[in-house]
């Protein structure tokens, strides 16, 4: 044997590669069926969905919960405060009460809405 064709690193003959068998198709029929056995997701708080959401959108869904929470923690002392000024039966404190629940309380509901949104879920109160 010669030592020059033992070394060398070329190929002796090309061999063509076997084609892939085309993939089988279903009917619609079959296709129905086999979606219907499938197991649908558990909802969109499923932690791929939330995955997928954080990625497209750049903020991680806990840190919309946690400024969620906080805003309905001050909602919440919001309408305490006005219960309170209202309860005092001052003419001022009605005025001031009332105020506080229009402009900060419902300023406050509907940031949260949004945020209820955002999340994609639905929270309860």
């Amino acid at each position: 044997m010669d030592s020059n064709k033992r070394d060398s690193t070329r190929a002796g003959k090309a061999r063509h590669a076997p084609k892939p068998h085309p993939r089988p198709t279903l009917s619609p029929a079959a296709m129905a069926q086999r979606l219907a056995t499938r197991k649908p997701a558990t909802g969109l708080g499923t932690a791929a969905v939330e995955a997928l959401r954080e990625a497209r959108d750049g903020v991680p869904v806990a840190v919309l919960r946690d400024v969620r929470r906080q805003l309905k923690v001050a909602q919440a002392v919001v309408y305490v405060c006005s219960a309170a000024l209202k309860h005092q039966n001052s003419d001022n404190d009605t005025d001031v009460a009332l105020a506080l629940q229009r402009c900060v309380g419902d300023v406050l509901d509907l940031q949260i809405e949004q945020l209820d949104v955002l999340i994609g879920e639905e929270v309860q109160p």
